[in-house]
């Protein structure tokens, strides 16, 4: 069937809304419009995926720190940084069982610039101590569109056990000797 025949076809029809046949878009008044340009692709990418592991009080706490760029041509679009963890490969599960995996929307921009948008931050999650041993995390982000599962961006990374510093006494003897004076430390 020729265009023209298709095109009589959809005026009889009476159709309101425009009619796509091949690459031109027909409105009911007969006027041709060229399609709208294809959309210009986000380029993301994920530049650190990094975490501790910190014990305060009773509670085990996972510290995620993320740094995100994106590029994109005019408007901000809504995206999604999800984390799994796991241990040795072994998955790390929630309180209730489930494998654990963390979602961290990327709604805040740190900086943005023309068509060049950042996104930086820390996610705290509370661990349950029954769920893993004292080996470190690994950690594997994916960034998608949200409402997608295209992944744009992938990164590994690990978390590693925050040894806190604690303070020991110490104790040393110097003697020097200088321009000025003489001195003695204990």
């Amino acid at each position: 069937m020729h265009l023209r025949s298709r095109f009589a076809l959809a005026l009889l029809a009476g159709l309101t809304a425009p009619i796509t046949f091949a690459q031109v878009q027909v409105t009911r008044t007969g006027q041709a419009v060229a399609p709208p340009p294809p959309p210009t692709p986000i380029r993301v990418e994920l530049d650190d995926l990094d975490g501790d592991v910190i014990r305060r009080g009773n509670d085990w706490l996972l510290e995620i720190e993320y740094e995100v760029k994106v590029r994109t041509p005019q408007h901000l679009v809504p995206l999604v940084l999800y984390v799994d963890v796991s241990e040795g490969g072994r998955a790390i599960r929630d309180h209730q069982g489930r494998p654990l995996q963390i979602a961290i929307p990327l709604d805040r921009p740190t900086k943005q610039k023309r068509s060049k948008i950042e996104y930086e931050g820390t996610a705290l999650v509370v661990l349950d101590p029954r769920s893993f041993g004292k080996a470190d995390f690994d950690l594997r982000g994916s960034v998608v569109q949200a409402g997608s599962t295209h992944v744009l961006a992938r990164e590994e990374g690990d978390a590693d056990y925050d040894r806190p510093w604690r303070w020991r006494p110490t104790f040393g003897v110097g003697v020097g000797i200088g321009p000025v004076g003489v001195g003695i430390g204990i």
